[in-house]
């Protein structure tokens, strides 16, 4: 799989112009347990305000992050640009703004919109663009540059703003002080007539899914102290509740959790006390979507900080969906594959075309695509527009085969009854058969593409390194350790995240590494991947992926509130152990065929933090102290009434209490996190309850409610097939809506706390 190892990351933006292939539309947000597609239309609202604002001709420049995610709040993505006045659309940052027509006119336009997310190193990109926008207008003379003469300005040299091509800058979805900062230290702030905010921040991807998609945001909460993310969560979070409804009951578990709650609260009293305030100028007008005494929406509010479980994004998958993500990258809802593999060409190879994604491990090289195919990549949107997707995504590795196999027989069977019925039918039988085609055609693609695809996977998933790393996974997971496993990767130069992965879960599953142990591998993994990884190793330490083991240390960095890993207060030994026992975290025997536990998503091991999901139902976080003490950060739940509503939230005593506990358990005050979580004395669990709900959220047809479970610093794909699991089992009262700050997988976990610079010394 000389494709997949290659290294090249594909370019993912939106549709191109007059683009209707059902394959990259984004979903269409059907049959989702609540109606998401009002986040769609809210942000649709929020980006068609900043473009009828801007009149005249508009050049839209994107920043990276942002590349294909417009497609999920305007799915009808360039003609919806189009028809408000966008005639060029710009991909990054550190391209070359020139406008130009197809025949190498000039084509300046009146306003140049910049959509950025609010990040230091994009800051620098965006003024190196306009100063060598700047640079070149000044060399061609032809029009005026971005800076003033003396005698222009009045005062010596000042930004100058030209009547062609104003800009404007929308950072998204908040801007900062630091960014604006940077932008003025550069001398290029002034350079824009308008700085603004897009709030764009709920990306609908699925029926079940919602995202920020914020690129960074573990490493700047759990590396760089950066708690501007949590601001954003809390945003977000008010915004669910003016579309959906106040939540009744809210669950949150640790430290970053309950600071975005808390701030979720604070902005929901400030809302209050403006709104009271207007009422005294003006009749009071209900503000809420939701009025009167409509059940909301969403039952239940769970926050987890991925603080919490820090060891299933480490592991490898086995379902069709996370394998995908793992071997290929899904970016957006989407993957980027040669048009072979979707019938786009007239390549015939067997179907076996060439996949550009992430490469991830060394036996990507073992077999595979053979044959590169013909043209460019195209986009293949994975969501449940396409039925049959929807319904093997979650399927363990061992079934899909199989599945496969059975559609294509039953496509067969229909094929040929549709060959009968048009030789020997009515003439009306014929129409109805004619009409169906399209619709058979389009099944029978969906169909090949998967099939080409399982078949593209299949040398990575059979391969003996793979098997290795899933058993070299597992005995971690049972608590042996295996180093001498982790330096024969290293001295065969496999690749460093796969290293890293794993030694990072061999630190959270052992209680630390051995000191002598770690600086022989810190300086092994120097040696032979790079100094770089010298800052990497440290940040995976700040993040709490790594530690050396210090029975001196252990109660007090691991028994905190606000500390990452797992804690060893209130017991003796190891506390993964402890956590493995007590949620039965490891299981032999797992029915993959059809599946009774959640463990069969990896073949044995039931993700921690849907473990804790299950609590909820029975017996209910409350009478689960002996477990919770095992697990940082403080345990929260709170009940919102109508009274605790127009009060702003949550009463008094509890934000008193809520405050009291995040003072102590972080730098700085009123729960504002002004560095990483410290240690701290403070008990790990610790129970907040209000009074009890005057009412749950609605009941659906299928008697479930509905329970929104937020992943802050991101979610695998793991973990959703084991929530999708738990919404389709019977027993479980919940239908799962996931939300999170990013969708990863585990080398883009590892990758998230890397420094991002070149050395240059590497090897190639």
């Amino acid at each position: 799989m000389a494709a997949l190892a290659s290294g090249k990351k594909p370019v993912l933006g939106a549709a191109p112009p007059n683009t209707a292939s059902a394959r990259t539309a984004p979903s269409t947000l059907e049959d989702s347990a609540i109606p998401l597609s009002k986040l769609r239309s809210q942000g649709r609202k929020e980006l068609l305000d900043v473009l009828q604002a801007a009149r005249g001709r508009k050049a839209l420049v994107l920043d990276t992050a942002l590349r294909g995610l417009l497609a999920h709040i305007v799915p009808e993505g360039t003609n919806f640009l189009r028809q408000h006045g966008v005639v060029h659309l710009c991909r990054g940052l550190q391209t070359d703004l020139t406008f130009v027509t197809p025949e190498g006119r000039d084509d300046e336009p009146d306003n140049i919109l910049y959509f950025v997310r609010p990040s230091l190193s994009n800051m620098r990109m965006l003024s190196a663009q306009l100063k060598k926008r700047n640079g070149k207008r000044q060399k061609g003379g032809g029009r005026k540059a971005l800076t003033r003469s003396a005698s222009e300005s009045g005062s010596g040299g000042g930004p100058y703003q030209p009547k062609e091509g104003r800009h404007l800058l929308y950072f998204v979805p908040h801007k900062t002080f630091l960014c604006e900062q940077a932008l003025s230290d550069e001398g290029v702030l002034e350079c824009f007539a308008e700085v603004g905010e897009c709030h764009l921040d709920l990306f609908p991807l699925d029926t079940d899914l919602v995202s920020l998609e914020m690129d960074t945001s573990f490493k700047d909460a759990y590396v760089d102290g950066d708690s501007t993310m949590l601001t954003t969560v809390a945003r977000s979070l008010q915004k669910l509740e003016k579309n959906f409804g106040v939540i009744p009951h809210v669950k949150a578990k640790g430290t970053y959790a309950a600071v975005a709650l808390q701030r979720f609260f604070n902005l929901k009293r400030q809302q209050e006390e403006e709104k009271r305030g207007d009422e005294f100028a003006t009749t009071p007008t209900p503000s809420s979507s939701h009025r009167g005494t409509s059940a909301p929406e969403i039952d239940t509010l769970v926050l987890l900080d991925r603080a919490v479980d820090l060891v299933t994004p480490l592991l490898t998958p086995l379902t069709y969906e996370g394998l995908l993500n793992e071997c290929l990258g899904i970016q957006h809802g989407a993957i980027k594959v040669d048009p072979s593999l979707v019938g786009d060409t007239d390549d015939t190879g067997g179907g076996r075309g060439r996949v550009i994604g992430r490469g991830t491990t060394p036996e990507n090289t073992a077999g595979g695509a053979g044959k590169e195919g013909k043209g460019e990549p195209v986009t293949v949107a994975l969501n449940s527009n396409d039925s049959l997707y929807a319904e093997i995504r979650d399927l363990h590795l061992e079934v899909l085969g199989l599945q496969l196999n059975e559609k294509a027989m039953e496509m067969r069977q229909t094929y040929a009854r549709v060959k009968e019925e048009t030789r020997d039918g009515s003439l009306n039988e014929i129409h109805d058969v004619v009409k169906s085609i399209p619709a058979l055609q389009q099944k029978y693609k969906g169909l090949n593409l998967h099939i080409n695809i399982a078949e593209f996977l299949k040398p990575t998933t059979g391969h003996v390194r793979f098997q290795q790393r899933w058993q070299l996974e597992r005995s971690m997971l049972e608590g042996e350790t295996c180093y001498e496993d982790v330096e024969e990767m290293v001295a065969a130069y496999e690749p460093v995240d796969q290293v890293l992965r794993l030694l990072a879960l061999q630190s959270l599953t052992a209680g630390g590494i051995k000191a002598s142990k770690y600086e022989l591998l810190k300086r092994e993994i120097i040696q032979s991947y790079g100094y770089e990884y010298l800052f990497a190793l440290t940040n995976m330490e700040q993040a709490g992926l790594l530690r050396k083991a210090d029975l001196q240390l252990s109660n007090v960095m691991f028994g905190s509130i606000g500390a990452s890993g797992f804690s060893s207060t209130g017991g003796s030994g190891n506390a993964w152990a402890s956590l493995r026992r007590l949620l039965r975290l490891v299981k032999e025997n797992v029915n993959t065929q059809v599946p009774d536990d959640i463990a069969y998503v990896s073949s044995g091991y039931a993700p921690l933090s849907v473990r804790l999901l299950q609590l909820i139902q029975k017996p209910g976080w409350a009478s689960c102290s002996d477990v919770f003490k095992f697990l940082p950060g403080p345990t929260l739940e709170c009940t919102q009434t109508q009274e605790n509503t127009r009060r702003g939230g949550a009463p008094l005593s509890f934000m008193q209490e809520l405050d009291r506990l995040l003072g102590t358990a972080c730098s700085g005050t009123d729960g504002d996190i002004g560095g990483r979580p410290q240690p701290s004395v403070t008990p790990v669990t610790q129970h907040l309850g209000l009074s009890a709900a005057e009412t749950g959220g609605k009941i659906l047809p299928n008697g479930k409610t509905v329970m929104m479970v937020y992943f802050i610093g991101g979610v695998s794909f793991m973990e959703i097939a084991a929530m999708r699991y738990l919404s389709r089992h019977k027993d479980f009262p919940y239908s799962i809506i996931v939300c999170t700050t990013k969708l990863i997988s585990g080398n883009l976990f590892i990758e998230s706390v890397f420094e991002n610079f070149r050395n240059s010394l590497g090897r190639s």
